[in-house]
């Protein structure tokens, strides 16, 4: 099955083709910062901006 299959809650996975490892990319799989962490460092982004203008 598929690698990203196992993904569970907030946890991230990225796979990395390249010419060389085409048969075999490689996989990093971990824990993420989950939703309310990842909303929050949005918001502080989007308040940074507007407090540039």
């Amino acid at each position: 099955h598929h690698p990203f299959y196992d993904l569970e809650g907030s946890n991230n996975i990225i796979m990395i083709w390249t010419e060389r490892y085409s048969d075999y990319p490689m996989i990093i799989k971990g824990y993420g910062a989950g939703a309310d962490v990842t909303a929050a460092g949005v918001f502080a982004d989007i308040m940074s901006i507007a407090n540039i203008r």
